[in-house]
C-alpha cells in the first residue's frame, strides 16, 4: 500500500504545487435579430471551449441572444419570442453547464439595448430589457458566485455588479451604447470607483472587468461604420473616463466584445506609463477584419489563466479546432488616434496557456479539490487528470 501511495504522490506533485484557475471568455453568439435559434458556429465555438479546455468559470461579455430587434412583424407576440431566446440560451449554454462550472454575463446591445434613463425606447427594446432582467433575476441563485456589495453605492444587478471567484474580483459592466459613454454612466462609475476601494477589491489576487462595447477600436477602418463603434468618451484623458478609473483602480484586465475581431492588447497611459490589458474577443459567428488586415479574422473564444506563480496568461483559440491563433497574427500596435495612450500587443510571454486538455471533463478548481483529498479521488474514481482516474467533485 505504501508503494501505491508513493506513486500517486509523485504523479500529483505538479498539481499540488499549482494554484491554477482557467477562465473561458466567449461572446457575440447571436445570429439574425428577432428570432431564437443560434448559428451552428456559435454552438461549435462554445462546445469546443468546454470540451478542450474545461474552464472553471465562463464569462460572456454580451450579445448572447438575438435582440435589438428594430422592427417586428411576426404573428407571435414579441414578448414570447424574447422569452424563447432566453430559454434557448439556457438550454444550449447556461443550464447545460452550470452543474460543472460557474457562468456569468455582461449585457450586450443585442441582449438589453441601450435606453436612456427616464425615457421610453422602442417597444421591442423595452421588451428585451425587461426579459434580460427577468431571466437573470430568476437565475441569480443558480450563479453560485459571491456577490460584492458596496456600502453607500448600490449596484444594478444584472446590468452592472461584481463578484468574487477564486480570489479574483470580477466586475460586470453595463456597456451597451455603441458610442459615447457607458450606460447609466454617472451612477455606474460612482459605484465602480467605490467598488475598487473595497477590502474585497484590495485583497483580490486579480481584478478583471468585462463589458460589451470597447473603449478603443481594433478593427481595420475598411470595415465601415462598425470601426467607429467604441466608447470615445471613456478613453484615457477624457473627463471621468472609464479607462482611467480602471487603471487607477489597479484593474488587471478588461474583456470586451462587439468588434467581432480578436486582439490581446495592452494600453499604456503615456503620462505615467501605467497599464491596462484589454482583451478584444473574437466573435462566434460573424467575424470582421482586424486592424491592418484585409481578410476576416477567425471565429473563436479566449482562455484566461492564472498560472502557478499568479501570473495572468491569455490565449485566443480557433472556434472549431481549439488551436491557438498565433501571436504574430496580431499587429504590434494599433493606431487609436490618441496622444494620451499607446495601444500595443501584449508581451509574448503573456500570450499562452496550457495546451488542449485531453479528455478534459473536470474544471481546474474541482481537480484541485480532488488532489487535496487523494483518498476521496481514488475511492470514487473517474476523471482523467495527469493520468489519475478520479471523480469530479463539486465544491
Amino acid at each position: 500500500m505504501k508503494k501505491l501511495w508513493l506513486g500517486v504522490t509523485l504523479l500529483l506533485s505538479p498539481v499540488v504545487q499549482a494554484d491554477l484557475l482557467r477562465i473561458g471568455a466567449i461572446g457575440d453568439l447571436n445570429g439574425t435579430e428577432c428570432q431564437a435559434l443560434y448559428p451552428s458556429n456559435s454552438i461549435t465555438s462554445f462546445e469546443t471551449m468546454i470540451s478542450k479546455y474545461s474552464p472553471d468559470h465562463v464569462i460572456f461579455p454580451g450579445d448572447v441572444v438575438h435582440g435589438e430587434c428594430l422592427s417586428y412583424s411576426g404573428n407571435e407576440p414579441y414578448r414570447s419570442v424574447v422569452a424563447r431566446m432566453w430559454a434557448e440560451f439556457d438550454r444550449r449554454f447556461f443550464s447545460k453547464e452550470r452543474a460543472s462550472r460557474t457562468l456569468a454575463i455582461a449585457p450586450g446591445n443585442h441582449d438589453a439595448p441601450y435606453i436612456a434613463p427616464g425615457t421610453r425606447g422602442r417597444e421591442t427594446f423595452e421588451v428585451e430589457n425587461a426579459a434580460f432582467k427577468t431571466f437573470w433575476l430568476a437565475k441569480e441563485k443558480d450563479l453560485g458566485l459571491d456577490r460584492v456589495f458596496v456600502p453607500g453605492h448600490e449596484d444594478n444587478y444584472p446590468f452592472f455588479w461584481a463578484y468574487l471567484y477564486e480570489k479574483v474580483l470580477f466586475v460586470v459592466l453595463h456597456s451597451t451604447k455603441s458610442s459615447g459613454s457607458i450606460s447609466d454612466a454617472t451612477r455606474q462609475k460612482a459605484w465602480l470607483r467605490a467598488l475598487l476601494k473595497t477590502p474585497e477589491a484590495q485583497a483580490a489576487e486579480l481584478r478583471l472587468a468585462y463589458g460589451h462595447v470597447p473603449p478603443y477600436p481594433v478593427l481595420d477602418p475598411s470595415v465601415g461604420s462598425k470601426y467607429s463603434a467604441f466608447l470615445k468618451s471613456e478613453q484615457s484623458g477624457q473627463s471621468n473616463a472609464l479607462v482611467d478609473i480602471l487603471i487607477d483602480g489597479n484593474v488587471n484586465l478588461l474583456v470586451v466584445g462587439h468588434s467581432h475581431a480578436p486582439y490581446p492588447g495592452e494600453l499604456v497611459r503615456q503620462k505615467d506609463q501605467k497599464r491596462l490589458k484589454i482583451l478584444s474577443l473574437p466573435c462566434s459567428h460573424s467575424p470582421r477584419a482586424l486592424y491592418s488586415k484585409t481578410a476576416r479574422s477567425d471565429r473563436g473564444f479566449a482562455i484566461i489563466q492564472r498560472d502557478e506563480t499568479g501570473k495572468m496568461l491569455i490565449s485566443i483559440k480557433n472556434y472549431s479546432t481549439g488551436k491557438e491563433i498565433p501571436y504574430d497574427y496580431y499587429p504590434a500596435s494599433i493606431d487609436v488616434k490618441s496622444s494620451a495612450v499607446r495601444y500595443q500587443r501584449i508581451a509574448r510571454d503573456g500570450y499562452k496557456s496550457l495546451a488542449i486538455t485531453q479528455n478534459a471533463t473536470v474544471p481546474y478548481s474541482h481537480a484541485r479539490a480532488l488532489v487535496m483529498k487523494p483518498d476521496y479521488a481514488l475511492v470514487r474514481g473517474k476523471v482523467s487528470w495527469f493520468g489519475l482516474r478520479a471523480m469530479r467533485r463539486r465544491e
